[in-house]
């Protein structure tokens, strides 16, 4: 596959940070190798899972759009100067959610022998609609807390999907999948790092942003069991998995802010 145009790729890892991001070792590529061959799953059910892990791929590209809105534009967004802890992780995230692509491009492209080429082609037809986020998208502890909630919500849903990859047959599908479960909580551990260590001046205003996530990502569930058009290639909020019930959203919201609460206590510790 040819090298995709990344958002930040160059960017150097600033020096004197707060802490360091956290990042998964292993090999990104281990797919790369497998072919047909390799897969067990009989027929009928090849076109299901592509379907069903279709909208993850597309999820991941969809990092493009956001960095670009944060990064390239930063000045006509109007958004203020990120801390380096910010660009640091922002760099690990965007590097990782193009391996994600990439390798979801390769295993879909095998199963269904379409190029990468063509499948990369299909991310790019419109632009993001990010009208309905810009409440959380104008300051680096609201974006920083708003991505640490995706990732935290992209981990368990990607949890729940291993008995997909494992019904492939080879064990290197379930093998890659677990590893790009580990990078997306490492993401949930960085973000909310920086909003931890850069803003803990305005710890009391987390459980405010937190409960204005939970309302946004209930309003879009809510739109799209209506059949409505929701936020659109925004990465945020716009993950693969169109089923969550409000029970749902609400448990994986108080365990977000267990999360957060424990982990800003834990830093005030040893202040």
């Amino acid at each position: 596959m040819p090298e995709a145009k990344y958002c930040g790729l160059d960017s150097p890892a600033p020096d004197g940070l707060r802490f360091l991001p956290k990042t998964n070792v292993y090999d990104r590529n281990m797919l790369a190798h497998l072919t047909r061959e390799h897969v067990t799953m009989p027929e009928p059910q090849i076109k299901e899972f592509v379907e069903a892990v279709t909208p993850d791929m597309r999820s991941e590209w969809d990092a493009e759009n956001l960095c670009r809105l944060l990064v390239i534009q930063p000045r006509q967004a109007g958004f203020a100067s990120f801390s380096p802890e910010f660009e640091a992780c922002e760099a690990h995230w965007r590097r990782d959610e193009l391996d994600h692509f990439r390798m979801f491009s390769l295993l879909i492209g095998l199963l269904t022998g379409r190029s990468a080429e063509a499948i990369e082609a299909e991310m790019r037809p419109e632009d993001p609609d990010y009208t309905n986020q810009r409440p959380i998208i104008g300051q680096e502890l609201e974006i920083a807390l708003a991505l640490a909630w995706d990732e935290f919500f992209t981990t368990y849903y990607y949890g729940q999907d291993r008995a997909l990859y494992r019904a492939l047959g080879h064990p290197k599908f379930l093998r890659w999948f677990n590893q790009v479960i580990r990078d997306e909580k490492l993401h949930f551990d960085n973000f909310s790092s920086v909003a931890i260590s850069c803003h803990a001046n305005r710890a009391s205003e987390f459980p405010a942003i937190i409960d204005r996530l939970e309302s946004m990502e209930l309003a879009r569930s809510e739109s799209r069991q209506l059949g409505k058009r929701v936020d659109f290639r925004t990465f945020l909020m716009d993950r693969g998995n169109s089923e969550q019930t409000p029970r749902e959203i609400k448990r994986l919201s108080s365990q977000f802010r267990k999360a957060i609460t424990g982990k800003l206590k834990l830093a005030q510790e040893f202040v």
